[in-house]
């Protein structure tokens, strides 16, 4: 009787486990099924998703050849400014033309996600590109900008312009200045756990920013990332007493002679 259970139990268990086994084949077909069927939507019968007629480079190439006033409104910048733009960031090869993407096309995407604030999404539309094509050459091209500031945004040598030393309403007074300052508020998009301290007195999440110049005009120094309620003279005196900066004070002697 003992030996009879114990086979019906060993019956039992056997069925049990085919039947794991039987189970476990099954799901391992209908996954490789599964997995067939994916590769052969994705690259076997795949349907093309940026099938415009009219490409990336296309485009770049319309907008530089139609009317100056659409450059300007898509990328914020005059055809001329835009094309000696790309030459330097060439010149200099901080950015190169890839097989897929050129150096124009680059930086008129990134002209068009900075100055338009366009989702990626729409880029890539507009540029014919998958979304890790138009993520990589903006990164490659913000890059290349940022290192282009470093040559261009830093304290001058250059004389007094005729203008101001020639001006008895400037001269003698600005003899000795190296510039202007002020600041102003650009638009962040920042977390939204840091939102409070970026919103300033307009409800706006901005940054604080705080540039000199010239009197040629040209960009001597930039500090952004400041918070839009940062105040500033705050701005100021961090500019000013952090060595790394290298602000573009006077020469040391020049205020006690004033």
């Amino acid at each position: 009787m003992i030996f009879r259970t114990k086979n019906n139990q060993m019956d039992d268990s056997s069925s049990s486990s085919s039947s794991t086994d039987s189970d476990f084949d099954d799901f391992s077909d209908f996954l490789m099924l599964y997995l067939l069927s994916d590769y052969n939507e994705k690259f076997i019968e795949k349907i093309p998703q940026r099938t415009s007629v009219l490409s990336g480079e296309d485009f770049v190439k319309q907008l530089l050849g139609g009317h100056e006033r659409t450059c300007y409104e898509l990328l914020r910048m005059d055809k001329n400014v835009f094309v000696e733009l790309c030459t330097c960031l060439k010149q200099k090869e901080y950015i190169k033309d890839t097989r897929e993407v050129k150096v124009e096309e680059s930086v008129a995407i990134f002209l068009m996600i900075v100055g338009q604030n366009m989702r990626m999404r729409l880029i890539a539309d507009r540029f014919q590109h998958s979304l890790e094509t138009i993520d990589r050459h903006f990164r490659l091209t913000l890059k290349a900008i940022c290192k282009l500031g470093q040559d261009i945004i830093r304290p001058t040598q250059s004389p007094l312009p005729f203008r101001i030393v020639n001006s008895s309403k400037y001269y003698p007074w600005f003899q000795n200045c190296i510039g202007a300052i002020d600041g102003t508020h650009v638009s962040a998009c920042v977390p939204a756990d840091k939102q409070v301290s970026y919103r300033g007195r307009k409800n706006v999440v901005t940054q604080n920013v705080l540039c000199a110049c010239n009197f040629d005009m040209f960009f001597t120094f930039v500090s952004a990332g400041w918070e839009g309620t940062a105040n500033d003279s705050s701005v100021f005196i961090d500019a000013i007493t952090t060595p790394e900066y290298k602000f573009p004070l006077p020469k040391e002697g020049i205020c006690n002679q004033n």
